[in-house]
């Protein structure tokens, strides 16, 4: 009979020893039991972390939770884990701590091998005669043996299988690199991300130029919670610090502060740091942590491989994304600029007795200069040159809305000092205090040639007397449009042209332009280019004017709007 039982426990031996799995070797044991002693009811406790307590990591009475194995602190299940190895073999019955109560056990042993205890064997069936000698002796030395080894199989297992996980990890997160929708690729990282940690809620956020969150079950607010005592949150932490922040233990843990209506078991931040800079943090929630996973250096050195490249994969993004976006940008500009276009003169002007001829350029894809020439009744030209303070999209919409405002203004015929004081007020509606726009505007008679004039703050334009060979400039009537309301404007006094008179008009982007050094091109220099020249057509003078203020410039590019506009008269 005693032989029999032996070949029994031996027999179950090698069966637990074929064991694929922790799972497959309890579904064994329990066949062994259940063979030996005529019952597989047993469960199964292994320590815990923390010296005092235990997992309940098996039953086949129990009904266990899938995940967050049960916790027992007993101390009598202490005792047990230290007693002698000559006190090993338990026949007195035992209890066993579960939920409040005490499940009763009709033997305990303990599983030891030669580096201490390993597991503690609870008996919940009846023992048969014989049932405590078929257990004690050989047979519980060899079930320890068999259990560390499935233990170390395993383990073996789990590492190897870490370590394809590692690698497949880095190499899901390289095939992201071409990937550059940022949303869907911030989706993807996050996946590999929780795949790879088996986290159950996670998130990504951006930070910087490009701001953007990607949540998979954990809120911001959840996750600005999480903090120390001191106040500083986990994710502030990370970020100073450049590299992974691991939080073992949250939940109960006195040095972090309580969160509520959320499960925190465990916390994983990455940085991700691109150019010694934080672009982005990946946050996860109950990453498994089980049997020291991220503890080792190689865990820690594949981390950082993965958080620099997924780093990497997210600037190539947010670079593409920056470029749509700068394209899309350009691409308005171009529109705008095309649009502003047409709001000055484009096709020549022809009055009897003039020649007329003009040019404006734009420091950026639209400007702030303005340029026009309205008809204001039989036998007048009306002509504007304006400059909105600043450059770019602003001065050109600001633009835009003066001239419309002109333009209805000039429709009604009214006097140069109604339309002018009108329409300062309607700037003024648009403009804020740091705004303002200067206009020159001039009713030009062409049969009998006078010229009267408003000028709202403008460069004063230069009249050459080809007669006289002198200039005389038309001084501003009044401040710029657009900064007290209720201005009034006077109209200059009133100048007669004569054959070889000719007027410039210009912005001070024309004479505001610098050389290399610094030094302006001046007014100095400007009325000398415009005598030089001014014997010549219209046209030819704005060309001898750009070939002297392209020598003082010497290459150095334009830092604000121009505005040439010439009125030559030549009969």
């Amino acid at each position: 009979m005693e032989s029999a039982t032996t070949d029994k426990a031996h027999a179950g031996i090698l069966h637990l020893y074929r064991a694929r799995s922790r799972s497959d070797f309890y579904r064994r044991l329990e066949i062994v039991l259940g063979e030996m002693l005529s019952g597989g009811l047993f469960s199964v406790l292994v320590p815990a972390e923390r010296e005092g307590l235990f997992h309940i990591e098996h039953s086949t009475l129990l009904s266990l939770p899938r995940f967050d194995l049960p916790v027992v602190e007993s101390a009598s299940l202490q005792r047990i884990l230290l007693a002698p190895a000559a006190e090993s073999a338990m026949g007195a019955c035992a209890e066993l701590p579960w939920k409040g109560r005490s499940v009763p056990a009709s033997a305990v042993r303990m599983l030891r091998g030669p580096g201490g205890p390993v597991a503690l064997l609870f008996l919940h069936d009846p023992l048969p005669a014989g049932g405590a000698t078929a257990l004690d002796g050989p047979f519980l030395a060899q079930l320890a043996s068999a259990f560390e080894h499935m233990v170390e199989r395993e383990g073996l297992v789990e590492r190897f299988d870490e370590s394809n996980a590692r690698l497949q990890a880095i190499r899901e997160i390289g095939n992201l690199l071409g990937e550059l929708d940022l949303e869907k690729l911030l989706s993807r990282l996050l996946g590999v991300f929780t795949s790879l940690t088996e986290a159950q809620v996670a998130s990504v956020i951006l930070e910087g130029v490009v701001a953007m969150e990607v949540e998979w079950g954990l809120p911001r607010q959840v996750l600005d919670g999480l903090r120390r005592k001191d106040g500083d949150s986990l994710i502030a932490i990370a970020r100073k610090s450049r590299e992974s922040l691991i939080v073992r233990r949250y939940r109960g843990n006195p040095e972090y502060e309580e969160v509520r209506d959320f499960h925190v078991e465990s916390f994983l931040c990455v940085p991700l740091v691109s150019s010694d800079k934080v672009i982005g943090m990946v946050n996860l929630v109950n990453p498994s942590f089980e049997k020291g996973r991220f503890a080792t250096e190689t865990d820690r050195a594949a981390m950082v491989t993965l958080s620099s490249l997924a780093a990497t994969a997210v600037e190539n993004a947010i670079l593409h994304k920056e470029s749509i976006e700068k394209e899309r940008i350009q691409a308005s500009l171009q529109i705008a600029r095309s649009i502003q276009q047409k709001m000055y003169p484009v096709d020549e002007l022809r009055l009897p007795g003039y020649d007329i001829s003009w040019l404006t350029r734009s420091c950026e894809e639209t400007g702030g200069d303005y340029l026009d020439f309205i008809p204001v009744g039989p036998g007048n030209m009306g002509f504007a040159v304006g400059d909105v303070s600043g450059h770019g999209i602003g001065a050109a919409l600001l633009m835009a809305t003066g001239r419309a405002n002109l333009k209805a203004l000039l429709s009604m015929r009214g006097e140069l000092e109604e339309v002018m004081g009108r329409l300062n007020d309607l700037m003024a509606e648009d403009m804020d205090e740091v705004k303002f726009m200067s206009l020159f505007l001039g009713f030009l008679d062409h049969e009998r040639h006078g010229l009267r004039y408003a000028s709202a703050g403008h460069d004063p334009p230069l009249l050459y007397r080809s007669g006289a060979r002198n200039i005389v400039e038309l001084a501003a009537t009044g401040l710029p449009l657009g900064m007290i309301p209720g201005w009034r404007y006077d109209e200059g006094e009133e100048q007669y042209l004569e054959p070889g008179d000719t007027i410039l008009l210009t912005t001070d982007g024309v004479w505001e332009a610098r050389s290399p050094s610094g030094d302006r091109f001046g007014k100095v220099r400007l009325r000398a280019s415009l005598a030089s020249n001014a014997a010549c057509s219209a046209r030819e003078v704005i060309a001898g004017i750009l070939k002297d203020l392209e020598a003082h410039m010497r290459g150095r590019p334009h830092e604000d709007d121009m505005t040439l506009a010439v009125i030559r008269r030549v009969g």
